[in-house]
């Protein structure tokens, strides 16, 4: 089945999201309420409902893609043991590995995901991340190494940055046919930009994206060798 496989640099490419659905019955098992971090209007801020994670693989059919389910698990509202510390993005990283999948893979995910609890365990076992950062993120420059030894821990960020602030420089950024699925006569801009993220403490590779119609969007790829077309191919 490996020519139906969707395979980006060699590794095959999972995605994962949650979703909240609303139950009318709060007598339910594992219903409890919800907030909805979703930037849709049409929603409201809490619901009574079900909170699942899924992961999913992309494979190929015909002309076309498709998400194929692995697993989805209700990851609130079931407390078995209240020594049970973990999150929801613990939780994702423990359905994630829990598929068993041996072959090097790509993890596409949004936001929320984009944090030290997922990107760690996977750098771990040898996987990476690819996903959207939020605009207020900060990373900072590497820094070079000294020739002269100095007293103390070295120094390990260099000048902090806020990433939105480089779309001011336009004339860093390249223009480019869009590679995402379904865009076609589509030009959009891009830089491809690496440095230190505080929340891993190392060096991910960010690529700040200019499209014309969807607007701005900061992406995030924990495997450096990736291209910013592959990177946006990929989210």
């Amino acid at each position: 089945c490996k020519p139906f496989l969707y395979i980006v640099g060699e590794r095959i490419v999972l995605v994962a999201d949650g979703i909240k659905v609303a139950k009318t019955s709060r007598k339910m098992p594992a219903v409890k309420k919800q907030h909805q971090e979703s930037d849709n209007n049409s929603k409201p801020a809490f619901i009574f409902g079900h909170s699942c994670q899924a992961v999913s693989l992309i494979v190929r059919a015909a002309s076309s893609f498709l998400a194929v389910p692995l697993a989805c698990r209700i990851h609130e509202g079931v407390v078995f043991s209240n020594r049970d510390k973990r999150s929801l993005l613990d939780k994702l990283v423990v359905l994630v590995m829990s598929l068993g999948v041996e072959i090097p893979f790509y993890l596409v995910a949004d936001t929320y995901y984009a944090a030290a609890k997922v990107i760690c365990p996977l750098l771990k076992a040898g996987q990476h991340l690819v996903a959207a950062v939020r605009s207020n993120a900060v990373a900072y420059e590497p820094v070079a190494p000294s020739d002269v030894p100095k007293r103390g821990r070295p120094r390990l960020y260099g000048e902090k940055i806020k990433l939105k602030t480089l779309f001011a420089d336009e004339a860093s950024f390249v223009s480019a046919a869009s590679p995402v699925y379904g865009e076609e006569d589509v030009v959009l801009r891009y830089r491809v930009i690496d440095l230190v993220w505080r929340p891993v403490g190392r060096l991910v590779r960010f690529v700040l994206v200019m499209h014309p119609t969807r607007g701005r969007k900061i992406l995030l790829a924990t495997d450096l060798s990736l291209s910013g077309l592959q990177v946006i191919e990929l989210y």
